[in-house]
């Protein structure tokens, strides 16, 4: 008999654009389906079209209302009543599935938007199911030390004091083990993964656009805590021949694109395909987010051996620790000035000295193949988890 799962993910790619961002959850679903071991249910929001190559699961989606107010405490609060409406109807959809099998136990694996079902299911059936929530990591640990951290993510601060069965959080820097570990959440049910790294297609070659200029690449979402202005002004007002090609979209597009100067150039979001090669293909990769730099785009880059400038942030230092001097590492500061003259000056430094960029490349690349696994390899983890998860039901008997 085949072990069933029902994956509750509200998006499998970044801005509606398929195969764009989020390959942990994505592609995991895909290797999910693709496995004759596993019936895979899935309830989404996602576009339909982007779900053409899941035919063998099973799909139900559902939309989501608008939120109406424009005051942002109303919008909080009828935020918060959207959120419960979703999910009673995602439950009542998922009691009507199980009746249909009476005699059979489901793995839910849950993001936080569905954090509410998965407790409704754990209550009503608690021994035909098993919760593994899968956190993407988490955006502060102030969801531990304040009240206001706590309402803001209050969906994050449930998942957390819910203590389900299993937790699956990316080791992204943010702090997920930490706020794990507050809320007492046993080690053995935490997977604490760091992400995967892929192969790039070679299809595209930047240096084929830009071959005179030394090719700075950045690819982010364009929200606020991913500080891409940072890089922009950085390179703004550099009389080197460099080029900083920036890919990504969000609500900061207009912004962005009005503080950049003549040597900045903007893709839009690209497929993860596209990323690779344009990170394979960049002279220099900067990530200077807020929270942590420690997410795919650099994983990539440090794979591809490519010297890397970043942003001290979260747990950034400790991940890149053996790395040594091979990477940039930008101070923390609080003062944004000193942080863009500090990253304007690296890529000065770094500019000026091909050699020392070509020693980074070539130690990174050294460090890297014992450090962080493959796509395939950190997938197959998770598989081989959620069959042991499945293999709790039988130890129960």
């Amino acid at each position: 008999m085949k072990k069933k799962i029902i994956f509750f993910l509200d998006t499998l790619y970044v801005n509606g654009k398929k195969n764009a961002g989020m390959p942990s959850v994505s592609n995991l679903l895909k290797k999910a389906t693709q496995n004759d071991q596993f019936e895979v249910h899935l309830i989404t929001r996602e576009d339909k079209k982007n779900l053409s190559d899941l035919s063998k699961a099973n799909i139900q989606i559902f939309s989501l209302q608008k939120n109406i107010f424009k005051n942002k405490y109303l919008a909080f609060a009828y935020g918060i009543f959207l959120f419960i409406l979703a999910n009673l109807e995602y439950f009542k959809y998922v009691c009507a599935l199980l009746k249909k099998c009476p005699n059979d136990n489901f793995i839910i694996y849950s993001t936080v938007d569905y954090v509410l079902t998965s407790n409704l299911l754990r209550i009503f059936y608690k021994k035909r199911v098993k919760i593994v929530m899968r956190m993407y990591g988490i955006l502060g640990l102030d969801i531990i030390t304040s009240l206001a951290g706590r309402m803001k993510n209050y969906k994050s601060y449930y998942s957390f004091v819910s203590k389900f069965d299993y937790y699956v959080i990316t080791n992204d820097g943010t702090g997920g083990d930490k706020a794990g570990d507050y809320f007492n959440i046993p080690r053995n049910r935490v997977k604490f993964w760091v992400n995967g790294t892929d192969k790039c297609l070679k299809k595209i070659n930047i240096k084929e656009q830009f071959s005179d200029d030394l090719v700075l690449f950045c690819a982010s979402r364009f929200n606020n805590y991913k500080r891409v202005e940072r890089i922009i002004l950085a390179c703004k007002e550099l009389d080197i021949p460099i080029k900083l090609v920036i890919a990504g979209d969000g609500e900061l597009n207009d912004y962005y694109r009005s503080l950049a100067g003549e040597n900045t150039v903007f893709l839009g979001m690209l497929t993860n395909e596209e990323t690779l090669d344009f990170i394979f293909t960049c002279d220099l990769f900067i990530s200077m987010y807020d929270l942590s730099n420690i997410g795919n785009p650099i994983l990539q880059a440090l794979s591809f051996g490519k010297p890397i400038i970043t942003y001290n942030s979260g747990n950034t230092a400790n991940f890149l620790k053996p790395f040594g001097e091979n990477v940039v590492l930008i101070p923390h500061c609080d003062d944004e000035e000193i942080i863009v003259k500090n990253l304007r000056e690296s890529i000065i430094d770094l500019y000026h000295n091909p050699l020392k960029r070509q020693i980074m490349a070539k130690n990174t690349k050294a460090i890297v193949a014992d450090l962080i696994n493959s796509w395939d390899e950190r997938l197959d983890m998770e598989i081989d988890f959620l069959k042991d998860v499945y293999l709790g039901f039988d130890s129960e008997k």
